[in-house]
């Protein structure tokens, strides 16, 4: 739960105009967080296998840690990346649960 506090409040931080550095600076703890909950998802599939997806939370936290990952994925040599699918995966991410709350 605190690793999850501190992640929120690394990306309340971020705003318009901001210094390059503290952009590179964010931009490195977010990947520190992706990795901490990556572990944490793999730790848990290795530990419950399939159960694993019968847990609505857990199918949430596993689709939240698999769009992070694209989105660490530059589709061009530059520096463009999934950024654009954020919205749509926040609105899928939504979706699931209320589905898998019903």
């Amino acid at each position: 739960m605190l690793v999850i506090l501190l992640n929120m409040a690394t990306m309340s931080i971020e705003h318009y105009d901001e210094p390059q550095r503290l952009t590179d600076v964010l931009h490195y703890i977010n990947t520190v967080f992706i990795a901490i909950f990556t572990l944490e998802c793999v730790i848990k599939l290795v530990g419950l296998r399939w159960y694993y997806f019968r847990q609505p939370w857990n199918v949430f936290d596993f689709v939240v840690v698999i769009i992070s990952i694209l989105g660490k994925i530059p589709l061009v040599p530059s520096r463009i990346s999934f950024d654009a699918f954020y919205g749509l995966a926040g609105i899928l991410c939504v979706l699931l649960v209320w589905v898998a709350f019903i």
